[in-house]
This record gives structure tokens, sequence and C-alpha cells, in this order.
């Protein structure tokens, strides 16, 4: 099923902008004002190798399986035989989608429009959607010049542009909701902004682009995380997906990640836009958390537990826990924290790790024995990912650990891995 797209009537997109709109633009209008020139943007570096192809009056189709895109040319588009070039290159549309294409030689005329067709995945549209697409060319001054003269294909999953003449080819979205990380560890946080870029609704019209803009907050209907409005009890509680703090200025969000992986993974972060005409626009951002945590005790284990960690000064402090907060826990502290490196438990008690299982008293890493001996179960705690404050810490710790029995002394042994955002104060 095919359907073309509507890119969106963005001449009354002035009220989305930091700035005033111009005041001899028409709402209705659909003549782009004499100072619309764009925005020139850098030309695109090349990334992989050209595709060279020699096409005729018979016609041809060029393919960039790396790009997935094909260019066809239509039979009697092109006068006489003549090798074609097709280098992939950096997309610096605004707001571009896939890669750029460069066509030449560029003094080629054709004397019909060819065709390029992007293949896109779910991935690719995270945080726009196909209604909001369109296609541009980079003109001789940088400058992108945007048209919504395009059309999807849902069930295949093609974009298709008509192609008048060789030049730089990219396809862009209008709107789109962008997230600073697309993956986080438990713990860590995001910014998702919503942005757009103008243009003009007719579908013959050749807008030139500017660089995108953010949306205001007064056109934010509302943020949603998993589909359930901000502000709401999410799924039960933060410890399971999360949390959104709203911007009260401009459509922008800051996500907090759980502490553990959610049971939901990723998740969606979505924001509902008015944008008058057009109606109601849904944007909708995935943010996989991703975390190699594990905890083992006893015998008993959580492949994906919660994990806290927290820094302050120069002191590391852990707890790590069962999801269901009550089967198993360890806490840990490093008093002099400095970066990666093992750390094992000493008599002095800087470094200590204390599990415990069920509802017993926490096991002791360490303890003197009736002739003052100190015994050590080899507890130690090694991080082997630190990148300053404000970045995941990962790490593993194990040893022995002991508990104290009208029978004597008994051993157990603990194990535990962890990736996680530590709070700084």
């Amino acid at each position: 099923m095919k359907s073309t797209t509507k890119i969106l009537p963005l001449l009354f997109l002035g009220h989305l902008a930091c700035q005033e709109p111009q005041p001899n633009v028409d709402p209705v209008d659909t003549d782009p004002p004499a100072s619309s020139t764009g925005d020139p943007m850098p030309v695109g570096k090349p990334i992989g190798a050209p595709v060279t192809k020699v096409i005729g009056p018979a016609g041809g189709t060029i393919e960039i399986p790396e790009s997935r895109m094909v260019f066809k040319f239509p039979a009697g588009v092109i006068s006489k035989e003549t090798p074609i070039t097709i280098q992939p290159v950096e997309n610096t549309t605004p707001l571009g989608m896939g890669t750029s294409l460069e066509i030449t030689p560029k003094d080629v005329k054709l004397t019909g429009n060819a065709q390029v067709t992007w293949n896109y995945t779910d991935e690719d549209l995270n945080g726009t959607n196909t209604d909001v697409l369109g296609a541009a060319f980079q003109d001789e001054k940088g400058v992108w010049q945007g048209s919504k003269d395009i059309t999807v294909d849902k069930t295949a999953k093609t974009v298709t542009a008509p192609v008048s003449h060789l030049a730089h080819w990219s396809f862009y979205a209008q709107f789109s909701l962008i997230s600073d990380k697309d993956r986080l560890a438990p713990g860590d946080n995001c910014e998702l902004t919503a942005r757009y870029i103008e243009g003009y609704n007719d579908q013959d019209l050749v807008v030139p682009l500017t660089g995108h803009k953010v949306v205001r907050k007064s056109m934010v209907v509302k943020w949603t995380l998993n589909g359930n409005k901000a502000g709401d009890d999410v799924d039960g509680d933060y410890a399971n997906v999360g949390q959104l703090t709203e911007d009260q200025t401009w459509a922008l969000t800051k996500y907090d990640a759980p502490p553990r992986e959610p049971d939901v993974n990723p998740v969606a972060v979505a924001v509902e836009l008015n944008v008058k005409e057009f109606g109601h626009l849904m944007l909708i951002h995935t943010e996989r958390i991703e975390s190699p945590s594990s905890l083992k005790i006893d015998g008993q284990s959580d492949s994906n537990p919660v994990v806290g960690l927290t820094l302050h000064g120069s002191k590391l402090s852990g707890i790590i826990q069962d999801k269901t907060f009550t089967q198993m826990m360890v806490v840990f502290n490093i008093d002099h924290f400095s970066g990666k490196g093992t750390y094992e438990i000493n008599k002095g008690h800087t470094v200590s790790i204390n599990p415990r299982s069920g509802s017993k008293v926490p096991y002791l890493d360490s303890y003197y024995n009736d002739q003052a001996k100190w015994i050590s179960g080899g507890g130690k705690i090694t991080i082997t990912e630190y990148n300053g404050p404000g970045k995941p810490i990962r790490g593993s710790l194990s040893g022995a650990f002991f508990e104290p029995t009208l029978g004597g002394i008994l051993s157990h042994s603990s194990s535990a891995k962890f990736r996680a955002l530590a709070a700084s104060y």
C-alpha cells in the first residue's frame, strides 16, 4: 500500500521557533518570502567506495547497498551512453536521514525525472515518522533545497523522490525527537528535544532549508513514557521504567533511567505536538537501558538486579539487590576511590563488602578468630570502567563471606557484576 506523504505546512511554524515569524509571511500563503535563502551547509565527506555504471537511452538502475538506496533512470532520461557515478557521503541536511548521495557528472542534463528510493528501517525512524519526511538536493551555495514531493510505501518501508538533475541528494525529517544518548546505563539520564525545520505546504515548491530549531513548550500536548502520561504512576514505580522531567519553556524533557534494566526494554519516550493546521503529531524515541549486572549469593542469582552507586568526594558506595528487594543484597564501600583498579578488603575497613541473604544479618568480609588472628575471605572489588563523575562505573566483586552462628563460623560465597551511573555529592 502506497501513500503520498504530507509534509507539514510549516508557514505557521514561526510560532514554534524562539523568534517571531517574519511579518511578510502569510500563514496560508504558499509563496516563500524573498528573504528565505536557507542556511549553507558543508558538503558531506565521502563514505565508502563510489559506484559507476554506464546509463544510456534505455535507462537503468544503480544500487548503493551500504546506503540502502537505489537510483533509477527511466528510458529516455539520458540521451546517450554516459558513465554515472554515485558516491555515498555524509548527510549534512538539517535533520538528515540516512546517507546522502553525490551523483556525477553534474553537467549531464536529464530530459525527465530520475528517481531515488531509500529503504528505511525502524531504527532510522527513531524519533520521527514517515509523515514528516522530505527529499532535498544541495545547491552550488551549499544550501539544501527541500521538497515534500515524495512517495512512501509503508509496507515495503521505502521512500521515493523524483530527481530533476544530478547533484547531492538526501532525505530529511521536518520534525524529530532527538536524544543526546540512545543507550543508557542504569541510573543514567539523557535529554530529549523536539526539533523542526521550516518549509512550505506546496507539493510543487522547492524550499531552501534552514538549520533546525527547538519547538516551544506551548505546542506540547503531552509527554508520555511507555504510553503513560508524564507524572502519572508509570507501570508501578520509578524502579521499573524511570521518569521524565519536562522543561517549562521548550519541548524538551530529561529522562532518568531506572536502577536496573526495565522489564520492557527499550522504553518509549513520546511527545505529542499540536502543530495547528496539520493537527496532532506524535514523535516517539526509544531508549535502551543496558546493564551487564548480576548478583549471586548462596546459590541464588539475579541476572538483572537493581544497582545504586554514589560517589561522595573520594568515597564510592554501592548497593546491589534483587528486583524484589527481599531475597539478597550486597553493600560495598571504597573509602579512597581513585578510578580503575582492584581494591581489596583490609583490616582498616577502608574497603568493605557485606552481602546479605534474605532476612539474615549481613555477612562479614573478615573477622578475628579466638587467637586474635585476622581472617579474610579474600573479598575484592575490581573497577574496569571509570571516566570521571557523571559517567557510568563498571566493576565486579567477589569473595568468601562469614556468618557467625552458635555452631561456629559459616562461610558463604558471593559475587556480583555492576554498571551504573553514580550519583555524586
